[in-house]
């Protein structure tokens, strides 16, 4: 389990919630906090981050319509900036395993 003691906000990013399933798993319920629904936690080379919604969820706004599935803005946060860094590359990886280069023939 990886400590998220202290951890605060760094930073924020745009991706679908199935996106980051892909990526890192199935989240962690936090919605007892009231604040947040969902929560990934990685640690890689000691660098410790966390990627999870701020008050726009079903926890905060009481609205169940609103599907935590459905959310695109989430917070990084982390102990440094480096979480951020951490969660780019992550990100940046997940895109291009994607992407196949196809080589071209011969001129």
């Amino acid at each position: 389990m990886v400590n998220t003691n202290l951890t605060c906000l760094q930073g924020e990013i745009h991706i679908g919630f199935y996106d980051l399933v892909d990526m890192f798993g199935e989240p962690e319920d936090v919605s007892s906090t009231g604040k947040s629904d969902v929560q990934w936690a990685i640690e890689i080379d000691g660098v410790v981050a966390t990627i999870y919604n701020w008050k726009n969820g079903p926890a905060y706004t009481g609205d169940d319509s609103i599907e935590v599935e459905r959310i695109h803005d989430w917070n990084i946060g982390g102990h440094t900036q480096s979480a951020v860094s951490l969660v780019l590359r992550k990100v940046q990886d997940y895109v291009y395993e994607g992407i196949k280069v196809v080589s071209g023939g011969e001129s």
